[in-house]
């Protein structure tokens, strides 16, 4: 039987730490996805995450959810291989050409080979 629907957000997180790095106090008010924040804050967004590290290690930890939705923030297996029988999604917004870029490192133009 699955849990309840429940949704933390990470503005409510993010509320919660104690200390307020550089990067916390730059980004918009609520901003909780690269889609809140212009393309310059990206990276910030991305350290507030990695701060938030511990947070959502013990928030996991108490929760004790079924799956985990993820994007950028990699380390979420980690800490769900730790705790145990957590399933991680990851997810990601992308063209296939941006994700083709990705994976092989090269850019592919007309039929060219980029091998």
């Amino acid at each position: 039987m699955l849990k309840s629907n429940f949704k933390i957000s990470i503005s409510t997180l993010i509320s919660s730490l104690s200390t307020h790095s550089k990067s916390l106090i730059c980004l918009p008010y609520g901003a909780e996805t690269t889609a809140d924040v212009p393309r310059s804050l990206e990276t910030l967004l991305a350290t507030a995450m990695d701060e938030l590290y511990d947070e959502i290690k013990s928030f996991l930890q108490n929760l004790k959810p079924h799956f985990v939705f993820f994007d950028f923030a990699h380390w979420v297996t980690e800490i769900a291989l730790e705790i145990g029988c957590i399933k991680t999604l990851c997810y990601k917004l992308a063209s296939p050409a941006t994700s083709a870029i990705s994976l092989t490192g090269k850019e592919c133009f007309h039929g060219i080979n980029c091998s």
